[in-house]
């Protein structure tokens, strides 16, 4: 602080403003520092290139970064050379998650100086941060999801105090788990990301993206939760869509819900629900029970078949999904149909069919 006091002295205005800012910042008052700062510009150092410097510098400390973009900006416009500036206004772009305005300003620094020890240190941190979220999206690409959660692990661990950073990557993360189904580690993921400061539109992503999580995991009231938080939010279209097929899913829960019945999740591909349909069917088969089992075995395996007929359909299973009436929309093919792969048994006066071809 004494530097910049002893600027004032030379300028000819009076002290009690900048010396004033001095203390209080000492002394931990950073919103009063910033007062007496700008106090002192209004009392005509506006063109001050040392306070608008301390000024940024403030304002980057109690996260105003847009306003320490602007004042810093004024410091470079009347020094174009200003090191401490540019470092500055690059510290304030990297923690708005502005990443490649940093990178510029810090690189027009060390033009100036290449050993500036403080902007040379930042710039390193972003460009290892860089290379760690650019491995994240090549593994994600190639198809190695856990890799890239691994990987986005390690970019939130460069730098943990990066807040815009941290929620997008923890959103991205949560988005891969839900992928693989770790749906607890992707409830984490997107709760580190809603611990961040985030605007509006991120923050209704984050819940949305948790209502979609809650609904993954079978945890149906708190999708509903989540996805009600989205909308009161102000969401558009999406957080309707959300909670209605949340609602849905817990009405379901409490009827035949027929994912229970194969026992796949609301997520599960085709592959898997053929799977389930073909392990359950052949459990549940009435030949393959004893006598006396015979009668709860037929009436576990028409559920099967009526929701295999379901979620084996693809217009069936999203009419089922939004809360539609699928009752007798018989599909040849599937189970009650007769396409290729169809198995048929008899037992009494009932014929049942199921179909390992679908």
């Amino acid at each position: 602080a004494g530097l910049w006091v002893a600027l004032w002295v030379a300028s000819g205005l009076p002290l009690a403003c900048p010396y004033r800012a001095g203390t209080l910042e000492q002394q931990g008052d950073l919103g009063g520092a910033w007062d007496a700062l700008n106090a002192a510009m209004e009392a005509g150092a506006e063109s001050s290139h040392d306070l608008l410097l301390r000024r940024a510098q403030i304002e980057v400390l109690t996260g105003d970064y847009y306003e320490s973009v602007a004042s810093s900006g004024r410091a470079i416009k009347l020094e174009a050379d200003s090191i401490q500036a540019l470092g500055v206004r690059g510290r304030a772009y990297y923690l708005l998650g502005e990443h490649e305005m940093a990178l510029n300003h810090w690189r027009q620094a060390l033009h100036f100086d290449p050993e500036h020890e403080e902007v040379k240190g930042h710039y390193r941190i972003l460009k290892k941060l860089e290379k760690q979220e650019k491995r994240a999206l090549k593994l994600e690409a190639a198809g190695d999801l856990e890799g890239a959660v691994e990987a986005w692990r390690a970019a939130i661990a460069v730098d943990a105090a990066h807040k815009r950073f941290v929620a997008r990557a923890s959103l991205a993360t949560s988005k891969i788990l839900v992928k693989i189904k770790k749906y607890s580690e992707a409830a984490d993921s997107c709760q580190e990301a809603l611990n961040q400061e985030l605007g509006g539109e991120e923050k209704l992503e984050a819940l949305l993206l948790m209502g979609e999580v809650m609904l993954g995991w079978e945890r149906f009231e708190e999708a509903v939760r989540w996805c009600g938080q989205a909308l009161e939010l102000g969401g558009d279209q999406r957080a309707k869509e959300a909670l209605h097929k949340a609602k849905v899913a817990l009405k379901q829960s409490k009827e035949v819900d027929h994912y229970k019945v194969l026992g796949v999740t609301r997520t599960a591909s085709q592959k898997d629900i053929k799977k389930a349909y073909r392990t359950a069917a052949l459990i549940h088969h009435p030949d393959k029970v004893p006598e006396e089992e015979r009668d709860k075995a037929e009436q576990e395996f028409m559920k099967i078949a009526a929701a295999y007929e379901v979620l084996s359909d693809d217009e069936l299973r999203a009419k089922y999904d939004r809360g539609e009436d699928v009752s007798g929309n018989g599909q040849g093919g599937g189970p009650g149909g007769h396409g290729p792969g169809a198995h048929h048994f008899r037992h009494g006066n009932q014929h049942f069919h199921f179909n390992f071809g679908h």
